[in-house]
């Protein structure tokens, strides 16, 4: 086995590598002589000790190889700061040289140009595989490698058929005005390789090959041939090797979800030398494969299925941070911000201040002949990402730096005086209100600094997280306040003027806009909840979302109690933003019931439904066997919720004459009593008592608390679904259908729908469709739906085509007739 050694490396970390790997022979120049750190290793000098070498025997050796004894060892950089020593078996490497040989491919009239340092692993491809077919290896000097403009002339000098190189290396040589080579198979690999990049390398060579593999896994584990217009994926297994996408209970996730990476095969190494503990962590046992010694390697990479059987590479797990409670795959921004036409290249790190809280900071290298500024780069970021995304400093480089293997160096960016514009370009609170409601957010979401117009949901606030701050603001106020307020006035400025309102309820509709611009048809989700933050971002922009949220979020009693009262509510706010179709609807859980009614009563208008979606939409026709509803119906607990209204109205009685000291006029005094009488109850029984305690509230007039709002609003919804009596829709419906839900409400639809019913299985269950990885399952089939059917309407065959243009939150309609040019709009 041999151990490669870069004369490149620090004198510290050559001298780390020699004495973990114990070499007893170190092979290398005379002139290399002073770079070695002190060791006890036997040194050949090949161009002083020559002489002596020659006069050995001239047969070849008589060792006996077996497939699991060591190849190499390479090193990697540890988290630590300690090197470590992956122990690759000629077994491994045989097979991957074997499997390179097919797919990208070499033949014996093939020449290779080997422009990668031996101490990077990839470069066993460029040294090794040519020998096994008998094709032709040219070593470039290192001086030639990291010079664009001398790689290009050597390059267009040679007679080179392949050439493998990092991301970083190839656009160097497009950068030194290099015009490619016809015939030249391009290989690619060592960092994610951009579409951008791949659509240029494809006009300079014969082929581009993206290769996938961390050096664990013996150099490539994944090959993929890129081609034009196609996608940009890191492909698919080579030769003996499998590809595991993971839970984090080592389970797999379906087809779309993305997951954690492991690979197994017999390219897996056999582990980190001289290290049991970080093997140990990082190659587990094969969970899927009965032979004993099978293991897995966890890259600490994310990825996902594609529906072609591709895996699309989604960036590094350890590439996440925290900022300010979120998390954040910095990945992400740094492909939004490479978009930029003014950037050519772009990396984001993270750096520390001096209380402790991480910024991210952006380091930008500027295209030619352009200048960039850090409020211009933070404006676009700010449009197309959450605040907390958007770097709190730029930074101008004229090149990014590299490590010795040619791969960015994030550990060694300068960091100049750099004025972090985070906390201190926030906007203090300028009154009593602000300052309360900042010291809530503070408290609540654990951030040390809240400015008055920042986001709570960019913060990390969540909707179980907006329960409890509706609950501590009421507490303050004395006021009712729906749930759905933070949707209108996410940050304290706005609720601060929110609240200091004489009449709230002015303020106070469903409908609330999600997203207002773009020129699509707009969809209408009706009880998306917190769901609706995620869909805005995987409809695109140019698509409008509005969502119409429940009543009763003020602790009001219900004013709309039946289905077709509730749809003609909404369906009025909706003509309000659209006042003429087509329409597009789609409805989460009994919200679907209300979808459905609206496209009713949309039909018997005479006005076009595009679409229409439900998503797990419990039954109607008597279908429905909610617990909750059982319990609501037993004569029991209606007693018990009149018991309660009872005890209500003496404890009234009693704080009116000074005999308790809670005034039951008090938001806070009922709240406090509802939380003692549901934390006497056991778990079993809890879910009925805080549907018999809401209704309790209900029966004394009293505002519901926020903690029980979900609860009576839920049983107004079981029992309006049990009433109605739906028609027949003569349209097309699509249902989606959690994997895990086991209720049979689909049957009832199945009745309902003469166009047609199109069922997609989701993965996950009810509860799942606000967890990030599922949304992106059934959201991605969802726009696809959408666009559809905005095709079908818009196609040219159609008598006229129509889009909507936004002007504020109203939405306007273009109608544009196919024999004239003239466009009338908006009216």
């Amino acid at each position: 086995a041999y151990v490669p050694l870069d004369p490149e490396y620090p004198t510290k970390r050559v001298a780390m590598m020699v004495e973990d790997s114990a070499v007893p022979v170190i092979v290398t120049r005379a002139s290399l002589l002073k770079e070695l750190p002190e060791n006890d290793a036997c040194v050949v000098c090949m161009d002083r000790d020559w002489a002596a070498i020659s006069r050995g025997d001239e047969k070849n050796l008589t060792l006996l190889v077996r497939p699991d004894d060591l190849a190499y060892v390479i090193y990697t950089s540890g988290s630590t700061g300690r090197p470590k020593g992956v122990e690759i078996t000629h077994e491994a490497l045989s097979n991957f040289l074997a499997s390179m040989a097919r797919e990208p491919g070499i033949e014996g009239r093939d020449e290779l140009l080997l422009v990668t340092p031996i101490s990077f692993d990839i470069s066993i491809l460029e040294m090794l595989l040519p020998l096994t077919v008998g094709a032709r290896v040219v070593v470039l000097p290192r001086e030639v490698a990291v010079d664009g403009r001398l790689l290009r002339e050597r390059l267009d000098g040679s007679n080179a058929t392949i050439m493998q190189a990092t991301p970083m290396t190839w656009r160097m040589l497009l950068e030194a005005g290099w015009q490619g080579k016809s015939g030249l198979r391009i290989l690619c690999g060592g960092e994610a390789l951009s579409r951008d990049l791949a659509k240029t390398l494809l006009t300079k060579g014969a082929s581009v090959f993206n290769l996938y593999g961390p050096t664990e896994t013996t150099v490539w584990s994944m090959v993929w041939k890129v081609t034009a217009g196609g996608p940009v994926v890191i492909g698919h297994p080579i030769a003996k090797t499998q590809i595991y996408i993971l839970d984090t209970n080592l389970q797999f996730v379906p087809f779309g979800v993305e997951g954690d990476l492991y690979i197994g095969g017999i390219g897996v190494a056999r582990g980190y030398r001289g290290n049991p503990t970080l093997t140990h962590e990082k190659f587990i046992g094969d969970p899927f494969n009965r032979k004993p010694l099978a293991r897995l390697f966890k890259t600490g990479d994310r990825a996902r299925f594609l529906s072609d059987g591709s895996i699309e590479h989604l960036g590094r797990s350890d590439f996440q941070v925290k900022v300010r409670g979120n998390r954040v795959e910095i990945g992400e921004i740094e492909s939004v911000l490479a978009e930029h036409p003014s950037v050519r290249q772009c990396i984001v790190v993270t750096k520390e201040d001096s209380t402790g809280e991480i910024h991210l900071v952006a380091c930008v290298v500027p295209a030619q002949n352009k200048t960039i500024t850090q409020n211009e780069l933070q404006g676009y970021l700010k449009e197309r990402l959450p605040n907390y995304m958007v770097p709190a400093g730029i930074i101008a480089l004229n090149s990014l730096p590299l490590t010795p293997n040619g791969k960015i160096n994030r550990d060694g960016i300068p960091f100049p005086n750099l004025q972090l514009n985070g906390a201190d370009s926030r906007v203090l609170p300028r009154n009593s209100m602000e300052l309360q409601l900042v010291k809530i957010w503070q408290e609540l979401l654990e951030v040390q600094t809240v400015g008055i117009r920042d986001n709570f949901f960019d913060l990390g606030g969540h909707s179980l997280l907006a329960i409890r701050l509706i609950a501590q603001i009421e507490n303050l106020t004395g006021k009712n306040i729906p749930a759905a307020t933070l949707f209108r006035a996410p940050t304290t400025e706005l609720l601060s003027a929110y609240l200091q309102e004489e009449d709230q309820s002015k303020a106070w509709l469903n409908l609330i806009p999600i997203q207002t611009s773009g020129s699509n048809l707009p969809l209408f989700l009706i009880h998306g909840e917190s769901i609706n933050l995620f869909l805005s971002g995987h409809l695109g922009k140019d698509r409008p979302l509005f969502s119409l949220e429940h009543q009763s979020q003020d602790g009001n009693k219900a004013f709309y109690t039946k289905v077709e009262t509730i749809a003609a509510h909404y369906l009025k706010e909706i003509r309000s933003v659209q006042p003429e179709g087509p329409y597009l609807l789609a409805g989460y859980s009994f919200g679907g019931v209300v979808a459905f009614e609206i496209a009713q009563q949309l039909q018997r208008e005479k006005q076009e439904v595009a679409l229409l979606a439900l998503r797990d939409t419990m039954g109607v026709n008597g279908q429905q066997n909610s617990i909750a509803s059982m319990l609501w119906n037993a004569s029991g607990a209606k007693k018990f919720s009149g018991v309660f209204g009872a005890c209500l109205r003496r404890r009234e009685r009693r704080a009116t004459h000074g005999a308790n000291e809670i005034s039951f006029h008090s938001l806070a005094g009922l709240r406090n009593f509802s939380t003692y009488v549901l934390k006497r109850c056991s778990k079993k029984i809890r879910r009925a008592m805080k549907t018999v305690l809401c209704f309790g509230y209900v029966k004394m007039g009293y505002s519901i608390p926020p903690t029980l709002r979900s609860t009576y609003i839920f049983n107004v919804y079981l029992k309006a679904a049990r009433k109605y009596v739906p028609l027949p829709y003569p349209g097309r419906v699509i249902y989606f259908k959690s994997a895990l839900n086991l209720s049979d409400s689909l049957l009832s639809w199945r009745d309902l729908v003469n166009g047609g019913l199109q069922v997609y299985d989701i993965p996950g269950d009810h509860s799942y469709i606000k967890k990030g990885p599922y949304v992106d399952a059934w959201a991605s089939i969802l726009k696809k739906e959408l666009d559809e059917a905005q095709r079908h309407l818009f196609r040219p065959s159609h008598h006229n085509l129509s889009r909507f243009l936004t002007h504020g939150q109203k939405l306007h309609r273009v109608v544009a007739f196919p024999t004239t040019e003239k466009n009338f709009g908006p009216t």
